[in-house]
């Protein structure tokens, strides 16, 4: 007897399972003004070819090197943090900004208030 669906049942119970997530006592904003969204888009390159936002190294290195390493590759193992580099969807400016303003599954474990987006607030309470 074959034990693919086997497999195939335990997958999708795993999969059925709500992703861990951190607890968090400062609740996001149910949305993001237009115009925080205006301004934190407007820090990011308009040309496709040539992601860049300013400060972005910065903000990089205090906020995110720590989980997914210098490099953006990621970090193994039951701690496991997704690498970034070469991840398709790193190129989209307004994925990042819906990163940076909402989080992103258990990412970040608190989400920033809005007046701490670009003012350097949250990198100094993250690192």
């Amino acid at each position: 007897m074959s034990r693919y669906p086997y497999y195939v049942f335990i997958a999708l119970c795993v999969l059925a399972l709500p992703a861990p997530a951190q607890q968090t006592t400062t609740q996001p904003d149910a949305a993001a003004p237009a115009q925080d969204l205006d301004a934190l888009l407007s820090r990011f390159s308009d040309d496709p070819d040539r992601f860049t936002q300013s400060g972005g190294a910065e903000l990089y290195q205090a906020t995110c090197q720590a989980c997914h390493m210098e490099d953006g590759r990621g970090d193994e193992g039951a701690g496991a943090h997704p690498p970034l580099a070469e991840n398709p969807k790193m190129r989209s400016k307004h994925f990042l900004a819906g990163v940076i303003l909402t989080g992103y599954h258990a990412m970040p474990g608190d989400v920033p208030m809005n007046v701490e987006i670009g003012s350097g607030q949250r990198c100094r309470d993250h690192g």
